[in-house]
Order: C-alpha cells, then structure tokens, then sequence
C-alpha cells in the first residue's frame, strides 16, 4: 500500500500542527511507550517521527475532529506495530502447535502457572466454542467485564508464553 503523500503545509496548518502536537506530544509518548517491546532511543524517535508524520497526512481529518484523541491513540498504536511487526522474527507455519482435540486437551498446551479461573475461559471459549456474551450471561455479569477478563487471561499468557521461548 503506497502512502498518500504529504502535501506541502500552509503556514496556518504548520501552526496547528505546531500547536496540536505541543498539546498532545505527551500522550503520543505515553501511547508508544507502553506499547512498544524494543525500547531504544532511536527506535523511540523514530516512532515519534513517524507518528507526527501519520498525523500530517491525515490533518484533514484531525482538524475537523472535536475529540482527536482516540484518532491520535490509534495512529500511534499502528504505527508501533507496524514497527513491531518489522522486528518481530517469523514463525514458520509448521511449528505452530496445533488447537487443542478430544485426545490432547487444553491442559496439555496451557501451561502449568496459568490461573484456574484462566483455563476455565480458555477451554469454554476455544474448546466449548462459547461467546463471552454467553458466559457473561452465564455468570450473570456485564459483557464488558468478561471481555477485560478474557483480555487479562490472554496477556498473562502471552507473559507466561513469553518466559519460556515461545
């Protein structure tokens, strides 16, 4: 995908740009900061750069915005995947583990420090094939709760997955 290209900003659109970022630079640090894994300095700016640089091509968009900041989140989380992405070493489709069957369960691949309560939304989810608005109905609380658990549940075994090598 080619990017659009930046046209050249008029002095009043320098201003804005000028004025937004001085506003807003701290959670565009905060936003790639908290996201981003291979934390050097140059790779910070970097990001930054093209952060402000997504931002410059879609001003438009900015200026006719009343609240800009979950915009300007989203631009600087793609833009720190992306960069991720880049870095991240590939996996070949032969090694990855295979989902879980009648004859090697859930148990199997989690592992051992992962949470009871974690494997139980695990197996209702990928084994049982249930929704979380299911089991948040289930458990007779809100649909959103079950999504931040099953989130939670996620990430603390991406951490776990992470401490083994995998």
């Amino acid at each position: 995908m080619r990017k659009k290209e930046i046209r050249p900003l008029s002095p009043e659109d320098q201003e804005y740009v000028r004025n937004f970022l001085q506003i807003n630079d701290p959670l565009i640090r905060r936003v790639v900061a908290r996201y981003m894994h291979p934390n050097t300095p140059a790779e910070f700016e970097d990001l930054l750069q093209n952060t402000y640089e997504a931002i410059c091509r879609q001003l438009d968009v900015f200026k006719t915005c009343e609240n800009p900041e979950p915009l300007l989140r989203t631009i600087a989380m793609r833009q720190v995947w992306a960069t991720n992405r880049k870095h991240r070493p590939t996996v070949p489709l032969l090694d990855t583990v295979s989902a879980p069957t009648e004859d090697r369960g859930l148990d199997e691949l989690l592992p051992t420090s992962t949470p009871a309560a974690d494997r139980e939304l695990f197996e209702a989810v990928y084994v049982r094939r249930e929704t979380l608005v299911e089991l948040a109905a289930e458990k007779g609380c809100k649909p959103t709760t079950m999504h931040q658990r099953a989130k939670r549940a996620r990430d603390h075994l991406r951490k776990e997955l992470e401490k083994i090598g995998m």
